[in-house]
C-alpha cells in the first residue's frame, strides 16, 4: 500500500481506482462516500484504504500531516483544540459506554483511540 500526500490537493488525481471521503454533514453527523472503479485494481484500492485505517497507521499517518499542516500555516491552536476535542469525544464515549467498571483514575486510552502527538 502506497501513501501519496499532495502538497495541493488541486493536483490530486481526478478520478482515482478508490476513494474515500469522511465529512460533517449540516446536522453535524459524521458521514462518508465510499467509490471504487470496477475491477481488481478499484477492489484492490478500497481494500487498502480499509486496511490502512484498521491495521496500519494510516489514520495515524493523516493525523500526523494535519499537525505538520497546523504548524507550517501557524495554527497550532487549531491543532491543540482538535485534540482537546477528540479527547473530550473519547470521554464522552467512554461515560456513555461505560468503562468496564474502572475509576476515572485508571482510564486507559489505547494509541488507536487517540493519535500520537
Amino acid at each position: 500500500m502506497k501513501n501519496y500526500y499532495p502538497e495541493h490537493p488541486k493536483d490530486s488525481e481526478k478520478n482515482p481506482p478508490a476513494e474515500l471521503s469522511i465529512y460533517v454533514n449540516e446536522d453535524d453527523e459524521v458521514a462518508f462516500s465510499c467509490n471504487w472503479e470496477p475491477g481488481d485494481q478499484g477492489m484492490h484500492g478500497i481494500s487498502s484504504i480499509f486496511f490502512g485505517l484498521a491495521y496500519s497507521d494510516l489514520a495515524d499517518q493523516i493525523f500526523n500531516h494535519l499537525k505538520t499542516q497546523c504548524v507550517l500555516e501557524g495554527n497550532e491552536e487549531d491543532f491543540v483544540k482538535i485534540m482537546e476535542l477528540i479527547k473530550s469525544f473519547i470521554l464522552s464515549h467512554d461515560e456513555e459506554f461505560g468503562n468496564g467498571g474502572e475509576s476515572d483514575e485508571s482510564l486507559v486510552v489505547t494509541p488507536r483511540n487517540i493519535p500520537r502527538l
